[in-house]
């Protein structure tokens, strides 16, 4: 799909939004724009300052603004025909044209897959790379899978889009709210945590609050905050009011994406939390356990021609043991550490220079995961080991 242009005019240009920030309680403590931490939107007119509040940010109903919730470049672009076409596609008809073009494909049993509900992951993105192999095959391979996927503020949206019917409140309506809609409120408020990404974080809370008809908590739970507005006891999700008390959570919906484990329990027995970090221990945050997924789901369904494709990939591999890996793969290697997301602890190996750095560094884990290199011809991995270090 093509990237957001800017010259192409969305249907509806005009946002309004007098009077709907004096709906916004606890805004006043966040930095000022500006700031050195502020996530780069090199061509926004309005940005959204990081929170540095020490308590949950209040958010109530009508409060969504379009223009702090994308990127400026997004609210006067159009989602591209084919992007438009594939998302209105019903799982049947998304079967039926996959099957067309791939004869061996068990109907049956992807429209089985496509149409099971999920016990926990019921919210997730992908990294997808469209390659050609040696052979001239075009094909789809998979990276990694994200528990806590972004990508909201750059997507256009809908030709008939409103206030209250963004690409945020379709998802908080169709795959948390319908989760959580249910919980007695007596058992407690709701809130967004989140540890980045502040722009569509705020979005998410701002469309929970006009889904639900009720405030919203946004609360930023930072791992090395020695006192973040957000806390666990007795598998009970609190967070920090302005006037410094704690008040229980019913459901939350979760944006804590760095080792969310070290201040989340893998499940919360007295608050939901959407996505639960168990899918991020079982791979939406453990890359090792992910391609165990991706290897167990290829041998359950091989027979009826699904198949995940993904990089070939060395798990549980000891660092003394990287070089080896990269040598066999023609010394063309990507070196992954299994925990940790959005780019970080992941090392490409191109040359012997680029491995000695890795191999000096300290790091801290003591296992690693070794996949091949997917670029250009001239700089991919072979398996066969054709291609040496210079």
């Amino acid at each position: 799909p093509k990237s957001p242009s800017p010259d192409i005019q969305h249907p509806k240009t005009h946002y309004s939004n007098e009077g709907r920030r004096s709906k916004v309680k606890g805004l006043g403590k966040m930095s000022a724009p500006g700031s050195p931490d502020l996530e780069a939107d090199v061509d926004a007119k309005v940005q959204v300052p990081p929170n540095t509040a020490k308590f949950a940010t209040l958010f109530e109903p009508d409060s969504f603004v379009a223009e702090e919730s994308y990127y400026s470049r997004v609210l006067n672009a159009q989602r591209h025909p084919l992007v438009s076409s594939f998302m209105g596609l019903s799982n049947d008809v998304i079967a039926a044209r996959y099957c067309h073009l791939h004869p061996s494909t068990d109907e049956k049993v992807l429209l089985d897959v496509l149409k099971t509900p999920k016990k926990y992951f019921n919210w997730a993105g992908v990294d997808l790379f469209s390659v050609t192999d040696d052979n001239g095959k075009k094909q789809m391979i998979i990276i990694e899978t994200n528990s806590c996927p972004s990508g909201n503020k750059s997507l256009p949206m809908p030709a008939d889009f409103d206030e209250n019917n963004s690409n945020y409140h379709y998802l908080i309506r169709n795959a948390f709210w319908n989760k959580a809609k249910d919980l007695p409120k007596e058992s407690g408020v709701l809130a967004v945590v989140y540890d980045k990404n502040d722009m569509e974080c705020q979005a998410y809370a701002c469309a929970l609050a006009d889904v639900a008809q009720e405030k919203v908590y946004l609360a930023k739970w930072k791992n090395d905050d020695p006192n973040p507005p957000a806390k666990i006891e007795k598998s009970r999700l609190y967070v920090r009011t302005e006037d410094g008390k704690w008040v229980g959570v019913r459901a939350a919906f979760r944006y804590v994406t760095q080792a969310p484990w070290a201040r989340i329990p893998a499940l919360t027995s007295r608050t939901f939390v959407f996505n639960p970090i168990v899918c991020c221990l079982a791979g939406g945050r453990n890359k090792m356990c992910a391609d165990k997924a991706y290897e167990f789901f290829n041998h359950r369904h091989f027979k009826s021609g699904l198949v995940v494709r993904t990089p070939v990939t060395i798990r549980d591999v000891a660092k003394r043991e990287v070089p080896i890996w990269v040598k066999s793969m023609g010394g063309f290697a990507v070196v992954k550490n299994p925990y940790s997301n959005a780019g970080q602890g992941v090392y490409t190996i191109c040359s012997m220079q680029e491995l000695d750095a890795f191999m000096k560094e300290d790091h801290k884990y003591d296992r690693f995961i070794v996949q091949s290199l997917v670029g250009n011809s001239g700089w991919s991995s072979s398996i066969r080991g054709k291609r040496i270090l210079p």
